[in-house]
């Protein structure tokens, strides 16, 4: 059973105030800056947006809220989170995230190398392997990569073997050391498609299917699940958008004259915009060491430029930073665990808040299954007990407008 956890918050605060409750309960003191909240859209047939930190709920948030699963997640990845992430809390969230990524199929690696990620989880859960305890059959019950077999398992079993010695936090920063090599990991896709002319004629053209990947180094396309090209930040002059095109300005090249830039059709106008402002997200993240003072902003091509990257000094309540004492919790699939995780979705349900005011007091409810947090909480035992740990109904894709909200779990996409 995934647990529910209550937040009260008003629909007019902003969404730094709902985000910094999750934070609070997951007493989450470091690093707060690399999460968000990811907003499911389901009346925009199933578009994604993160919440913006600087706007009210209200206007993030305007139809009903069963429209709406929100997902608290990982926004910016680091390029290097094993050396450049102090907090282990912080990078045990990396790990949830990613090894469901993985598991999903969001990921692609190689079977040897997805081998060696779930030999470094089966280290920091199991620890050394021992001939007695880990006998054949002892990783049947984890679940890794879709369509597991025993052959991987047993390629996981030999890996294993070979970690004798690391602990918990040296195997998830083993872990952390090799997804982070992988062409996928930390990349924000954008569906997309190019015109591309025909070599021979230039009256003829083709499209092309393709994704728009944003990172911490820039800018990657996809095609096939295959990274077939990278355009560094540095590489880019310019971003802009028009309708449902995107443009990137690349870096000429001194003896060329030719228009040295890339035009990308998105599915809307929406998801045009929402491309541009990936962009413009990331590059303020990971290449301003500043962030400007005007709106206007040269990178954008003078579009207007807006931000909700919020200084990490403002998310946290104390300068002092300090080492989360956190108990990690079994991948075992048998197991259902009654804990709180970083990666599972928050969705909408209407059956647990009264309101007489939609603009006052919204109730959220938070809930996961992978962290193991050391916070009791009496309405939650109360929601639990009474529910005999069945899970709750999966909430309708359309209903009527209420004012009742509530936010609950379904497992993660």
């Amino acid at each position: 059973m995934n647990s529910i956890i209550e937040i009260m918050d008003d629909r007019r605060c902003k969404g730094i105030d709902l985000l910094n409750q999750v934070f609070d309960y997951l007493d989450l003191s470091n690093e707060r800056k690399y999460f968000g909240l990811l907003i499911e859209d389901l009346t925009q047939d199933f578009s994604y947006r993160w919440l913006d930190s600087t706007k009210i709920l209200k206007k993030q948030l305007k139809t009903n809220l069963l429209s709406y699963h929100l997902y608290f997640k990982i926004r910016f990845f680091l390029t290097n989170p094993s050396t450049q992430i102090d907090d282990e809390f912080t990078k045990y969230l990396y790990v949830l995230q990613l090894k469901k990524e993985l598991l999903n199929g969001k990921i692609l690696c190689s079977r040897s190398t997805a081998a060696i990620l779930a030999s470094y989880i089966i280290q920091s859960e199991l620890g050394d392997y021992n001939i007695n305890e880990h006998q054949q059959g002892y990783l049947n019950d984890f679940h890794f990569v879709p369509f597991q077999n025993s052959d991987f398992e047993k390629e996981v079993q030999q890996y294993h073997k070979q970690h004798k010695g690391q602990s918990a936090a040296d195997a998830e920063n083993n872990y952390l050391r090799v997804a982070s090599s992988l062409d996928m990991y930390g990349v924000e896709l954008h569906k997309a498609s190019v015109k591309i002319s025909n070599t021979n004629n230039s009256i003829y053209s083709s499209i092309v299917e393709l994704y728009v990947g944003v990172y911490a180094i820039g800018i990657s396309i996809f095609q096939n699940s295959v990274k077939i090209n990278t355009f560094s930040w540095e590489q880019i002059t310019k971003i802009s958008f028009k309708r449902r095109r995107f443009y990137v300005q690349l870096i000429k090249s001194l003896n060329s004259s030719d228009d040295n830039s890339i035009v990308f059709t998105l599915r809307n106008y929406r998801c045009c915009k929402y491309l541009w402002k990936s962009c413009v997200d990331h590059h303020t993240f990971f290449r301003l060491t500043t962030l400007p003072k005007t709106k206007i902003f040269q990178f954008t091509n003078k579009l207007r430029y807006h931000t909700d990257i919020i200084p990490n000094e403002l998310l946290m309540k104390t300068n002092e930073k300090r080492q989360k004492i956190f108990q990690r919790v079994s991948s075992r699939r048998t197991i259902r665990s009654k804990t709180i995780s970083s990666t599972l979705p928050i969705s909408s349900h209407n059956n647990f808040f009264q309101n007489k005011n939609s603009n006052l007091q919204s109730v959220f409810f938070l809930s996961s299954s992978n962290i193991s947090i050391s916070k009791s909480d009496k309405i939650l035992n109360q929601q639990l007990s009474s529910s005999s740990l069945v899970s709750p109904p999966k909430p309708p894709r359309q209903t009527s407008f209420n004012n009742s909200v509530l936010i609950e779990v379904n497992e993660y996409k």
